[in-house]
């Protein structure tokens, strides 16, 4: 009994799923859209951050100069 509530319980959250008001997939289902709260609040969305906007590799520089402590 105790292994069929388990498995039950299991399904239901995957069959039902999730939801929220707040986050949800955009109409592609490829990107998470975040809405804003009462107060205008919202979660920024940081994914586009980095070097080039994350599209590109840092480049290598060969050392020029190193210094030392004094």
């Amino acid at each position: 009994m105790k292994s069929w509530i388990a498995c039950w319980v299991l399904l239901s959250t995957i069959a039902f799923g999730w939801n929220s008001s707040i986050v949800y997939y955009d109409g592609s289902g490829q990107r998470l859209v975040y809405h804003s709260d009462t107060a205008g609040n919202r979660i920024p969305d940081f994914s586009h951050v980095g070097y080039r906007s994350g599209t590109n590799s840092i480049p290598n520089l060969p050392v020029v100069y190193t210094i030392s402590p004094t």
